[in-house]
């Protein structure tokens, strides 16, 4: 199962996570992106025009307002570790944990993404149902 950029709208992820898992099948994967937590954890994210992104409120879980697209966006701030814990306790064991940015080769071809390279934009998991 693959989830690109929507889990860090739910609110109840974990029973979410619970149901994916029942629904696998034996060495079934699930694939998820989400914003970075380090990107959604300002309880007032601004896009700085300097290279340093501010992180604060990392720890306070819970939803952020935020315009994106349109006003009044809200998203769930979860930490690194709410994420990967939350795949342990529902059964699943973590395959591998991306902190997403663009390449060199990416900035190279797109240089206004040079930015982009001062902190991950994305968290991406691969989680297994292990065969039992």
């Amino acid at each position: 199962m693959y989830s690109s950029l929507a889990f860090h709208y739910l609110t109840n992820l974990t029973d979410l996570a619970a149901r994916i898992f029942s629904a696998l099948a034996p060495r079934g994967r699930l694939v998820f992106s989400v914003e970075h937590p380090i990107v959604t954890a300002s309880h007032n994210p601004v896009w700085p025009q300097g290279a340093a992104w501010p992180v604060d409120h990392y720890f306070d879980e819970g939803p952020r307002v935020t315009d994106w697209l349109v006003k009044g966006v809200v998203k769930q701030h979860r930490t690194m570790s709410t994420y990967l814990n939350m795949l342990v306790r529902s059964g699943f064991a973590i395959s591998r944990v991306e902190d997403w940015c663009p390449t060199e080769e990416q900035v190279a071809a797109r240089p206004e993404w040079e930015r982009e390279r001062c902190r991950p934009l994305f968290l991406i998991v691969a989680a297994d149902k292990e065969a039992t």
